[in-house]
This record gives C-alpha cells, structure tokens and sequence, in this order.
C-alpha cells in the first residue's frame, strides 16, 4: 500500500522547477507510504513514490524497473496470488531478482502486455510507462478498493493516488467542479469518475487506461455481472458449501504479508466472521470500538460473545466517546480530499489512529463490501417490493433520498440536480434481472463511497484496509447466486448467516440487528459537539450561502428532531455542515 505521482508530459518541459514541483506534490503522499520515497526523471517523465512495504520489505523499492530499464512500474496495493504468478513466470524460464509482488506485474506485463490482467488477484492501482513503444498503461482493480486520479490538459497528464497532490503541483488553482455540490448535498458522495474538481478524473473501477499517440483510451476489464453467469441453477446446501470453500480460500489468500495484520472487528456478522476465519490462519489482533456512554449503539456484548465463542485471546476491545466527533473532525477535513461524506470517518479515523500509534499495525482486515453483494441492507429488498410491478425502475436513482430534496427546495437551493451521471449508470447495468439491478447500483454507486472513506481513514494513518469480500472470485460467486440465497425474504445475507455458524455463535448469526461503527450524529446536531460546530460554522458569512437561503437553512436546523420520521433531518444538516467544512479548505 503506497502512494504514486508521476507524469507523462507532452508540452511541459521537466525542468528543474516543475521537477521541484513534482517533488512537493510527490512529499503531500507521505503519509501513504512512510518507509520510503523515491523519484526519477526519465524523458521528460516524472516518476514518484511513497512506500508503505508490506511485501518484500528489503527489495519492493520504486520505481521498479525491468532489466534493460525500457519498461518502468508504480504500483500502489497487493497483487495476493503474486506466489502463484511467480511460478507461471519461473516455467517461462523468466528469471526473478526479488520476492516482491511489484516484479511480478512488471513481468507479468512484459509478457502479456495489457491481457496481464485477467490474472490478477488483488486491490491494486498501477502505472507503467513503457519507453520503448512510447505509451502508458494504467488499470485499477475491479472493485476500485484502491485509488488511481488523472489529469489531462492539453496531452500532459498527471497520475496520482490523491487528488490534492494534483492540486498541489497546479498550485490550488484547480477549481470545484460545482455539478457535484447537489449531488453530494442529496445523496452524501458523488457516483461517477468525474471528481468534487474539475478536470480530475477517477479510473472506474475494473477498468485501463492506455496513452498511445498522445491519445487516451479507457478500456473496461471487469463488472459487477458483466463477466459471469446471473441465477446459477445450484441448490442451498451446494450454494453453502462453495461459498465456504471460497470464503476459506478468500481469507488465507488475502492474509498474504511479511508484516503482522490485524482485524477491524464490530459484533456484526461481516467483520466477525473475517476475524474468526483469518484467525485459523494468522494470529491476528482483532479491534474493536465501543460506545459505552450510548446504549443505542453499544455492542460490547455481542464482541465478547464473539471472543469467548472464539477463543480468541488476542483482542483489543477500544473505549470512545461522542466527543471523538469534536476531536476528529478538523483533521479529518483536512485529509478526506472531499467533503466528508458521513460522520462515521470519525470513528474510522479515530481507529485507526489509535492502532498505528499504540499498537503499530500496517494492514488490517474488514467485512466492507458484504452488504451490497449479499442484500444486506433492508433498502435493497424494500426498493425490490416497490418496483417489481413497475417497467420503469428509475425510481432507484433517487431511492431514500427523496426527502433530501424537499429540503433542498425548502432551504432555496439554487444549484441544479439533474442527476444524468447516476441514470446513465442506472441505463448501464449488466444484470437481467430486478434485484440484482438493485445489488449491482449498489455496487457500483454506494460501495463506491465506502471503499473511497476506508482508503483516505486508513492511509491518513498508513494502514492498509484490505476487504476480502471484494475478492473478485468470491465476488462473481455471489453475485451469479440465486436471489433467494441473498435474502429469503425474512432475512438479509441469508446464505453468509448459515456459513458464518462455522465461525460465530448461532445467535449472532442470524441476529437482525445492524450498528457498525455508529455516530449518534443526529442527537449530535440536537445537543452535542456537531450542534455547536454547525452553529460555529453557518452563518451569514458561510460559503454555502451562494448555494442557499441561510435563514432558511437555520429554520430546518431549528426544527431537526432525532429519530423523527418527519422531523429528522440529519442527513441534509450533515451534508451542508461537511460542505461548508471542506469549501473553507479548498
């Protein structure tokens, strides 16, 4: 897990001070990667990178370069089959210097060029910059678990794991690409490859890019229900075996370090089952967080249920309090590149400060991305009751945000929402039939949000989130099953409950109750810190006043009611709270 800035420049001339300039901007990564910096300039090429060494401690060093130097690669993530490529090279009597990950993709290239990457395993982004036939290739992994931004003008390009190292080498000039303030006020995040600046782009995930002639092409590799069956005819008890053997299979793979690893785990299924499966491996720490000041959403008892059905003997159990929101949020403004798109970054962050610093951890495992494979959110099977009977399912675009936007009308919001990016994802999807629609928007929307907040928690604290579900193998498997294995109509992620009895208690298993790492941040807005920090912060002189009537917006701040099925208007408060936050900063 590393952190890259490079460039590929047609009209720049790489002098001495647009090289220092790639220095500074390559410097704003560091954090992603302590253990090490290196940079060259190569034909007019600036080739940047931070290190966080997690394989091949002592020889996965930076650029990497192949043997004749015509071929060079940055590559921030794992490849977890990496052992098994080693192998395939070995009997193509390809000789390796290392034992590094890193190697192996930059011959895996040299051999397959862009077909390299039908074989990867892993959370990956990468860039080669192949001299000799004078083009770059670039990819992201399937899911996106790990972060690749470019920027184009005018042929020169500049690659990046972060946009603000972009900003940074333009010197802030960048502006806010305002067609994203509606969406993130209505929905909390912004759903396509277009990002909150203009002209900075994301790579999807699951896709390349290649620069040939001066031309960019963006070339799709992978898909939620794009490169595999839909509706496999298999019954429960054949389902449940494969998905155990995949599951097993997932995690033993996903372990793969040369450092120790540790666990991020609630009292959830998702989490806990990672835990307890990776512990018949690797004697991982296990965290977990407690609120223990808010009975709501305190799980202390079902984490200790879990250790003691466990035996797990290496546990960390970590007491926070609400005020962790007051303590947190400026930092985490400053590192989110974005406005933040829910207040459970807090507690992330506040996690994941607390492992590196006490405990020293660089990876730790999680349970992100069950949900939306397995329906385990109650919205996807309410969206399925609501549209089965209608030809139109646009209606999934705006889902529960509804509400959001009577009170953007109420507050005079003066910035057009037409949405198109989310209908033209909506009008792309691969899957036949309605629930998986549902699953694959999920997937390629929500998911997208959440993989974006464990990447910037994380490696604002050098730890590497790995999240096993996203495992692509794993992932096709679940996605092609029947829809009554996803939810039987009583319960969500019905057939994970029935293998996680091999890890868990039975009661946790099929306990319906849903936490996770939860902010009270709706009582907040009423009586706590986040009360005082929106009232501190939206006011007459507020950014957000050229978006929307201040005294308005007070007046909807004045009638919020914690929990209130009318009054409750946590989410829209929080977003123009975490708007307004990240407009003071850009």
């Amino acid at each position: 897990m590393c952190g890259f800035f490079s460039t590929y420049f047609r009209s720049i001339n790489l002098n001495e001070d647009v090289k220092d300039k790639c220095i500074k901007s390559l410097k704003m990564l560091n954090h992603r990667g302590p253990d090490d910096l290196s940079y060259s300039k190569i034909n007019n090429n600036f080739l940047g990178f931070t290190r966080l060494s997690i394989i091949d401690e002592e020889n996965g060093k930076q650029p990497m370069f192949n043997k004749d130097n015509s071929i060079a690669i940055l590559f921030n993530g794992e490849i977890f089959n990496f052992r098994e490529l080693s192998d395939h090279l070995r009997s193509k009597n390809i000789h390796l210097k290392t034992n590094s990950d890193t190697e192996v993709l930059l011959c895996m290239y040299e051999l397959y060029d862009e077909k390299m990457y039908e074989y990867l395993r892993g959370m990956f982004s990468f860039v080669i910059y192949n001299f000799k036939d004078k083009e770059i290739y670039g990819a992201r992994d399937r899911y996106g678990i790990k972060p690749f931004y470019y920027y184009n003008q005018n042929q020169n390009f500049i690659f990046s794991s972060e946009p603000k190292s972009i900003r940074n080498f333009h010197q802030n000039e960048i502006g806010i690409n305002d067609n994203k303030l509606s969406e993130f006020i209505t929905f909390g995040y912004s759903a396509d490859d277009k990002t909150f600046y203009k002209d900075i782009n994301s790579l999807p995930p699951g896709h390349s890019l290649k620069i040939k002639n001066d031309n960019l092409t963006i070339i799709k590799n992978w898909e939620p229900f794009y490169n595999h069956e839909e509706e496999i005819d298999i019954n429960e008890n054949e389902a449940s075996k494969k998905l155990y053997e995949l599951f097993e299979e997932t995690i033993n793979l996903w372990l793969t370090a040369d450092v120790p690893v540790a666990s991020l785990m609630s009292g959830g299924i998702d989490s806990s089952t990672v835990t307890n499966c990776a512990q018949k491996y690797n004697d991982i720490k296990s965290f977990s967080v407690i609120f223990p000041d808010d009975n709501d959403i305190n799980e202390q008892k079902n984490i200790e249920k879990i250790i003691k059905y466990s035996k797990n003997k290496n546990f960390e159990i970590l007491k926070f309090t609400e005020n962790l929101v007051y303590e947190s949020i400026n930092k985490v403004v400053n590192i989110f590149d974005a406005p933040i798109n829910d207040p459970n970054n807090m507690t992330l962050f506040a996690l994941c400060n607390k492992i590196k610093k006490s405990y020293n951890y660089k990876v730790v495992m999680c349970g992100e991305g069950a949900d939306e494979l397995f329906a385990g959110y109650h919205r996807h099977y309410n969206f399925y009751e609501k549209l089965k009977n209608k030809k139109n399912y646009n209606d999934l675009v705006l889902a529960n945000n509804y509400l959001s936007i009577d009170r953007l009308n109420s507050i005079d919001w003066n910035q057009s929402y037409d949405f198109e990016e989310r209908y033209d994802i909506l009008h792309n999807l691969n899957s036949k039939k309605l629930f998986n629609k549902i699953l694959e928007f999920d997937q390629k929307t929500f998911l997208q949000s959440r993989l974006y907040c464990q990447d910037m928690m994380g490696m604002a604290n050098s730890i590497e989130i790995r999240t096993p579900f996203l495992e692509h193998k794993l992932a096709e498997f679940i996605n092609s099953l029947p829809i009554k294995l996803k939810h039987n109509g009583t319960y969500t992620k019905y057939l994970f409950r029935l293998v996680s009895e091999k890890y868990l208690p039975k009661e946790v298993s099929w306990d319906k109750k849903k936490i996770a790492l939860n902010i009270p941040y709706s009582k907040l807005l009423k009586e706590g810190y986040l009360k005082n920090i929106f009232l501190e912060n939206i006011n007459k002189n507020s950014k957000i006043k050229d978006f929307c009537n201040i005294d308005k917006l007070l007046n909807l701040f004045s009638i919020h009611k914690p929990n209130d099925s009318k009054n409750d208007h946590s989410n829209t408060l929080w977003r123009i709270l975490a708007l307004e936050l990240w407009l003071k900063q850009v």
